[in-house]
């Protein structure tokens, strides 16, 4: 796992630290087997660990840093899911489902604060053919 993390670090430009913290927790939830809403609770935490630093910010710099954490999310993700896949690992079926899981939740919390951001409904944050751009009234 040391070498999907370098990997997805160097791709991606994230702070190794942050990457670091984010595997050792979500081992954590693994093993103590936690419920979802302590899943939730974590995944909402790291969103807006993420955001935190932005929310005095406009509206587009909030979706840019949100759909540039997605992006990383899903490079480190896709590159934990292939890992499991070379190795032939009897639980990549579980990852699996639990990536996709995360993934969509991920997305929903990033659109959420931008929504919140804007002081507008989730639906007009999101263009249908397009990515999250704020629409002006």
């Amino acid at each position: 796992m040391q070498q999907v993390q370098e990997q997805a670090g160097w791709v991606s430009g994230c702070d190794s630290l942050m990457v670091h913290h984010i595997h050792n927790a979500f081992k954590d939830n693994l093993q103590k087997m936690a419920p979802m809403e302590e899943w939730a609770e974590w995944l909402e935490s790291i969103v807006d660990q993420i955001l935190a630093k932005y929310h005095d910010k406009p509206v587009q710099v909030i979706s840019e840093v949100g759909k540039q954490f997605l992006l990383n999310w899903s490079c480190y993700t896709s590159m934990l899911i292939r890992d499991l896949t070379l190795r032939s690992a009897g639980s990549f079926g579980s990852f699996h489902l639990i990536r996709l899981l995360t993934d969509e939740y991920m997305v929903y919390l990033v659109e959420s604060r931008i929504a919140k951001a804007a002081n507008r409904a989730m639906i007009t944050i999101i263009s249908q053919v397009g990515p999250l751009v704020y629409l002006s009234n």
